[in-house]
């Protein structure tokens, strides 16, 4: 949406500002949506990089769980 025009009426003011509060909403929205698919795809990559390391070390998904938890008690 463009600049507001000058010498505008209080209806037209009114409609003007609900127009532009409707486009951030909408705005607003999109931009949710990516930062949910982001989160996702870097928890995907996250996972794949660990699951890598875990291969690298010669070990099998239980022995690394089994490590973690050790490490941690």
């Amino acid at each position: 949406m463009g600049r507001r025009p000058k010498n505008m009426t209080t209806i037209q003011r009114l409609e003007f500002v609900e127009q532009q509060i409707a486009d951030k909403e909408s705005e607003l929205k999109d931009l949710k949506a990516e930062l949910r698919q982001l989160k996702k795809k870097k928890e995907e990559e996250d996972m794949a990089a660990l699951y890598l390391e875990i291969q690298k070390q010669g070990l099998s998904i239980e022995d690394a769980l089994n490590k973690i938890t050790s490490e941690q008690q």
